[in-house]
């Protein structure tokens, strides 16, 4: 309860000393010395009876010799008070003792000239004039706080009640408290604990310093008042960005408030500048760069608090000099941290190049995120290059996991078996009827069925069963297309970032001149990295590389006994693709999803691909002929739907044409009961026929659908295959 009395009686006595010592002007010292002038010259007119009586007694010549020397002592005196009082408007301390002592002498031998009302008279002129003279330092000794010091337990209290309850008052009461708190150097400047290594500041001092300024000013004020402004313009950006929240009431939440200490000059303290504007800055500088640095998809929320901090506080925050937010793309630090989600929600587009998010079932998304070369660049950029080698490792380390689990499937005995009396059955047929025998689309729809009918071996549901043979291999097969794409992203990102930072090495250090050394030294090392960039990427999908990290999984007899024959489950699982390819491209149209939506997933290309040259069973697959049957398969299917479609057109427009010619009888000679049942029987067949018709035409649009999906995966696994064919020199 005595902490707003003290800071009180802090604040008026330093105001006064505050306003004594900067609004004393010249006139107001003009004044001082007039006043003193003033003074002096009433002391002095006090002595005029004392004076006349020494003038009349000095020209009296029938005094005798004790008498004149006493005369002429008094007169000595007035003449020294003269001098004094008249002679200067300064009074300091010798210069009043020795009027006092002129005084004094004068005074000793009473002629009868004063009374003693005149000698009170002196005494209050000579308290008056000590007063005006001492009036600096009587003014200074009265408003000095330094007994503050010791009671340096109130420090913190009574600068938190100050911050406190200044918001609705003057913010320049903290410059009052401060030269409250630097009575004290005075006192600790003459103390005599000395010796410091690094300065001749006393220690006492230094001490002292460090107490007020770090764990006093920066605790109790500093520090609430970043965490309060901070605070506000996070609330400020979460009103508009976040519906649910409201805007702040500018009549309730007055921003002044804070305002008027951000711009309060600066604060004072024992010789030392604090710059609380400069302190405010630098405290949401390195709060925004830590915040941004350890979440990545913050960064654009606090550069836009900086620039609120800026139009609201006249906060000028300088720009932490990182690199915003990856808004071309997924970060590079996101796959990293799960790799399993990343391969899963996104898709890859091996022409373009980049990835591109499956709109998930029953997500309301307007877009999807994409993930390019200038995405991985511009993370690597951020993060640095040797980001891209824990990728990598990571991408390795899934690659081994899906095909560990790929193995597991091709142990079931009963699949294995299966496909093994396929492929028996298949070369046997090949031997019967030439080399130009090819696998047909009826073959691969006969093993699909023959799949699923395993379930009932198993006693298992069968679309489950069905998911686990089918569906489940193809996943894998994509799971790995998808990260050996992903691979083969990085490494050209990697190459573009190089590119990106020759250009300026060649620039600054090469000059115009081709042949320079520097440019010579910068194409060795260019070479050498793009020697290590495609050592890394083959460490990946090469098949003897990952033989040899992965020769549990990968080992010849696993390779011999159980995967022998995946070349000819391929068709099976293209038809399992394409039905999935065709529902996924319907769905992006549709309001109402119950499949996941995407327009590509050339995973399954690249993962066909890399595990045909993986497994040595490329010209294997090629022998089959697989595509090449599919697509005329496909392509007869069209033609006889498209000529049963015609058949149907021509019977339907002949069946009008007699209903026509049939009504227009009837209403010539008019109709009987049976007539008109007999039109009515031949309408309701032509409905049904068109109704046919519609199906036809549907069924030939989707069978075209059909043909070009094929196409486009034959193309492109084709394309897939090249990255995994030897380079020869």
């Amino acid at each position: 309860r005595y902490i707003p009395v003290i800071e009180k009686l802090c604040s008026i006595a330093k105001s006064v000393d505050k306003t004594l010592r900067q609004r004393r002007r010249s006139c107001v010292v003009s004044i001082h010395k007039a006043a003193l002038k003033v003074i002096a010259t009433s002391i002095f007119d006090c002595f005029d009876k004392l004076r006349s009586y020494i003038d009349e007694r000095s020209v009296d010549h029938g005094k005798d010799a004790e008498d004149h020397v006493l005369i002429s002592n008094v007169s000595t005196s007035l003449w020294a008070l003269e001098s004094i009082l008249k002679g200067t408007s300064a009074f300091s301390p010798s210069r009043r003792y020795a009027i006092e002592v002129a005084i004094q002498s004068c005074c000793q031998e009473n002629f009868g000239c004063f009374s003693s009302d005149d000698i009170k008279s002196i005494q209050n002129l000579l308290q008056k004039l000590k007063l005006l003279s001492e009036i600096d330092d009587n003014i200074i000794q009265a408003c000095d706080c330094s007994f503050l010091y010791f009671h340096k337990e109130i420090y913190p209290t009574l600068v938190k009640y100050v911050y406190q309850s200044s918001q609705h008052l003057q913010a320049g009461r903290m410059q009052l408290i401060m030269s409250a708190f630097s009575d004290a150097s005075p006192m600790l400047i003459s103390s005599t604990y000395f010796d410091t290594p690094s300065s001749n500041t006393p220690l006492y001092l230094e001490q002292y310093l460090s107490f007020v300024i770090k764990d006093i000013f920066h605790e109790a004020f500093l520090l609430p008042l970043c965490l309060e402004i901070e605070s506000s313009l996070r609330l400020l950006l979460f009103a508009k960005n976040v519906d649910e929240m409201k805007p702040p009431n500018p009549r309730k939440q007055k921003f002044d408030d804070l305002r008027k200490y951000i711009d309060m000059p600066p604060l004072y303290f024992c010789g030392i500048i604090i710059y609380t504007k400069r302190a405010i800055q630098r405290y949401l500088e390195r709060s925004f760069y830590n915040f941004s640095t350890v979440g990545i998809c913050d960064s654009k929320t606090y550069a836009d608090m900086a620039i609120l901090g800026r139009e609201i506080y006249g906060l000028d925050l300088m720009d932490n000099n990182l690199p915003a937010e990856n808004a071309r793309g997924v970060d590079i630090i996101e796959i990293l941290e799960n790799v399993d989600s990343f391969a899963s929600k996104y898709n890859y587009n091996l022409n373009q190049q980049n990835f591109v998010e499956r709109k998930m079932n029953n997500e309301g998304s307007k877009y999807l995120k994409t993930l390019g070369i200038e995405s991985i660049s511009h993370s690597l950029q951020r993060h640095g290059l040797c980001i891209a080698t824990s990728l990598m490792k990571e991408i390795h380390r899934y690659l081994q996991k899906h095909f560990q689990q790929l193995l597991q499937i091709f142990s079931n005995d009963f699949f294995r078996s299966l496909l093994s009396k396929e492929s028996r059955s298949f070369e046997q047929e090949k031997r019967d009827q030439g080399c130009t025998k090819t696998y047909s689309f009826e073959r691969a729809m006969l093993l699909r069925k023959e799949i699923v009918k395993l379930n009932e071996r198993d006693q298992r549901d069968t679309a489950a069963e069905e998911l686990f043979f089918l569906d489940l291999c193809k996943e894998h097969v994509t799971m790995i297309g998808n990260m050996v794409g992903l691979a083969r992203l990085i490494r050209s990102s990697k190459m573009y970032t190089k590119n990106q930072l020759n250009q300026y090495l060649y620039k600054s250090e090469c000059g115009s001149n081709p042949n320079n050394h520097h440019t010579g030294k910068a194409k060795e090392e260019e070479s050498d990295v793009l020697h290590t960039l495609v050592h890394d990427f083959k460490h990946v999908m090469t098949a003897d590389n990952i033989d040899g990290d992965a020769s549990n999984t990968f080992s010849e007899e696993n390779r011999t006994n159980y995967m022998d024959n995946f070349y000819i489950l391929i068709p099976a699982l293209t038809l399992t693709w394409l039905d999935q390819t065709l529902l996924g491209k319907e769905m992006l149209n549709k309001k109402f999803q119950t499949f996941d939506a995407f327009y590509t997933d050339d995973g399954f290309s690249m993962g066909i691909a890399f595990i045909l040259e993986l497994l040595n069973q490329s010209v294997t697959f090629d022998n089959l002929n697989w595509f090449e049957s599919c697509r005329m398969s496909i392509a007869l299917n069209r033609k006889d739907t498209l000529a049963a479609a015609e058949s149907l057109n021509n019977g339907v427009k002949s069946s009008s044409q007699r209903r026509e010619t049939s009504s227009t009888t009837t209403l010539r000679f008019g109709s009987t009961l049976a007539q008109s049942q007999g039109v009515q029987k031949q309408s309701g067949s032509n409905e049904l026929e068109g109704n046919e018709l519609t199906r036809l035409i549907v069924t030939a649009k989707r069978l075209e659908k059909r043909k070009k999906e094929v196409e486009l995966l034959q193309f492109s696994v084709l394309s897939a295959r090249v990255f995994f064919t030897p380079q020869t020199s």
